[in-house]
């Protein structure tokens, strides 16, 4: 999910959007998840039991949303796509009234 917000930031089409910066997402790449999915499907394959299998980086690789959307512009502003409607300059913004007046600026 966070993916398609990344993008949409770095096109400049979305500037806000409500969160907290300081909580820590936990974002993995796809491709680790993928592995972990079939690494864990083909060892659990023929056992009798239910396992429950996690697959997660916040513990040992905290990122908070805040900095995740500072790198994300960072990487948008060095290399800006072609087909931009504007600058990145993607926030989030946990208050509900500064969203709404962020909103309509």
């Amino acid at each position: 999910m966070a993916g398609a917000l990344y993008l949409l930031g770095g096109l400049g089409i979305l500037k806000v959007l409500k969160g907290d910066p300081k909580i820590i997402g936990d974002q993995i790449p796809v491709d680790f998840a993928s592995n972990a999915i079939i690494v864990a499907g083909a060892r659990y394959a023929n056992s009798p039991q239910l396992t429950v299998i996690h697959c997660a980086t916040s513990a040992n690789n905290p990122v908070s949303w805040g900095y995740s959307t500072d790198v994300v512009c960072s990487y948008w502003k060095n290399f800006p796509p072609q087909k931009r409607v504007g600058e990145c300059s993607f926030h989030l913004q946990k208050n509900e009234k500064f969203l709404k007046v962020m909103i309509v600026l």
